[in-house]
């Protein structure tokens, strides 16, 4: 009689199914004919749901994903995609999928690194090619322009009680700029840039300065290089680490002697010998991305130390909009007070284009921006700027075309001696218009 029991005990048992195989199964059922039928959204809403019941299997993220990518979400596809990818990294569609959604998630570096495991079969049907160590070149140049040149030159700057004074007065600058992205590894990316920037500027006096007999007109020549590294350890994550190196000779005119009570000027120059280091660490996920960076630098031959925090809000799981608001905490040795820095920035795209817009408000002087690939190392302070950016992909993705406005308010400086030692300051104020056009071709 026992033994009858435990066997009916025991064919019972193997005939009922657990609670979560029909759930599991009725849901795989239910997804794959909202995918055949390509209902995405009720798709998606399933989804979620069957996840937070504790189902998840790999074809459910695999649709999932697929819905996501159809419906231009392509943060949340990728979410899924990965999921998936850690069960099977072997899937052609998955794999296909997973690329291009990581490119219009703007983590080209990731779907490089995902390119090194693909057969070239693949690569050949996705019209991709696999990564080298060369992985892409970019050119560009910049026209900066000062704006109120000509009605501050001519200007008087009078006696001001018998005082000497003069001033330096921004012209141009023009800045040429090439770059290498290296791919030495597949999680590990190098950016080499290199630029130069010639500076021209006017010098205006008063009837108590006397300019030397060879006079010229005072400019800078400064070269630049910068050394970023992008390495990505865990998916999503992206550890970043830079070094910049600044170079070059500019000229400046200072008071050398008095002669009949007016200030004599002599030329002299200054050499640009500037760096700066940072580190950095983002996390992205599906609507939102943190991050911070640290730097040192030595700009001017005074220390630099900076801090920014970046959150970047994507509300709608892709880039077509999106808000990337940062904040920076920068502090020079020997200053009276730390200055905070204020940078918003706002991402649409409109049709083929995405349009930047983005400002910053704070005294940025002897500053540095973007892991120190821009460095502020002139006289003038700026007390904000605003910009517009327009950017493009060309040829299947193979070309980037971008090209930027931006509109600097700035503060210089004007010397008030009233000997070849003794000198006060007044400030001017002026505008700067800038314009950059950039080209980079991915191999």
């Amino acid at each position: 009689m026992h033994r009858l029991l435990l066997i009916f005990l025991l064919v019972f048992s193997i005939q009922i199914p657990s609670p979560a195989q029909p759930l599991r199964t009725r849901i795989d059922s239910l997804t794959w004919d909202l995918y055949s039928s390509k209902r995405w959204e009720p798709l998606l809403r399933e989804t979620r749901e069957s996840l937070h019941n504790g189902i998840d299997f790999y074809y459910l993220r695999v649709r999932a994903g697929v819905a996501a990518y159809e419906l231009k979400k392509y943060k949340l596809a990728v979410t899924h995609f990965r999921k998936a990818f850690e069960a099977s990294k072997k899937d052609d569609f998955l794999n296909s999928y997973f690329y291009w959604a990581l490119i219009l998630s703007g983590r080209e570096d990731e779907a490089t690194g995902l390119t090194d495991s693909f057969q070239d079969r693949l690569l050949k049907e996705m019209n991709v090619k696999k990564t080298g160590v060369l992985s892409s070149i970019a050119s560009e140049s910049l026209l900066s322009v000062n704006r109120n040149f000509n009605g501050l030159s001519g200007e008087k700057l009078g006696q001001s009680d018998g005082n000497s004074l003069f001033r330096s007065l921004l012209k141009y600058q023009f800045y040429q700029g090439v770059a290498l992205d290296l791919h030495p590894g597949a999680r590990l990316n190098l950016y080499n840039h290199f630029c130069m920037m010639d500076i021209r500027r006017a010098i205006q006096v008063n009837n108590k300065v006397n300019l030397p007999e060879n006079f010229k007109e005072p400019g800078a020549r400064q070269y630049q290089y910068y050394l970023a590294g992008r390495f990505f350890p865990l998916p999503g994550w992206d550890v970043s680490a830079s070094f910049t190196k600044l170079w070059g000779m500019t000229d400046y005119y200072i008071p050398s002697s008095m002669s009949s009570g007016n200030i004599d000027l002599s030329l002299s120059t200054w050499d640009i010998k500037d760096f700066v280091v940072t580190a950095g660490l983002e996390k992205d996920w599906t609507y939102l991305k943190p991050g911070f960076e640290l730097g040192y630098a030595e700009i001017n031959r005074l220390r630099q130390w900076q801090g920014t925090l970046s959150l970047a809000l994507y509300p709608f799981g892709n880039l077509d909009f999106y808000l990337a608001p940062e904040v920076s905490i920068h502090r020079e040795e020997g200053a009276v007070q730390t200055e905070l820095i204020l940078h918003p920035l706002i991402g649409l795209k409109t049709g083929p284009l995405w349009l930047t817009g983005e400002y910053s408000f704070g005294k940025m002087k002897n500053y540095f921006l973007r892991g120190g690939q821009v460095v502020y190392n002139m006289p003038e302070t700026i007390n904000g700027q605003w910009g517009l950016t327009l950017w493009t992909p060309l040829f299947k993705n193979r070309l980037a075309l971008s090209m930027k406005y931006m509109q600097s308010e700035k503060e210089g400086t004007t010397f008030v001696y009233a000997d070849a030692v003794n000198y006060d300051t007044k400030l001017f104020y002026f505008t700067d218009f800038n314009f950059l056009i950039s080209l980079r071709w991915r191999l």
